[in-house]
């Protein structure tokens, strides 16, 4: 699949609001967010060919759940 940086949509915060409410509902003791600072993800976007983020979900050594970017 190519990409070329149009993907994706923006949609209402209300919506957001319900799926992130149902998610923690459905997961009370899983992590709530990633946080990624605008100097991580101005780099990552500032490769050459990058036009998106690629976000992967892993676990670390210690069986944690975390996320990983990828441009």
């Amino acid at each position: 699949m190519e990409f070329n940086g149009n993907e994706g949509e923006q949609f209402p915060l209300d919506i957001a609001a319900q799926w992130t409410a149902n998610y923690r509902k459905a997961n009370p003791k899983g992590i709530k967010a990633h946080f990624f600072g605008t100097r991580l993800i101005l780099r990552i976007l500032g490769q050459p060919n990058c036009v998106g983020l690629r976000m992967y979900y892993a676990l670390d050594d210690s069986g944690v759940q975390q996320m990983i970017i990828v441009g």
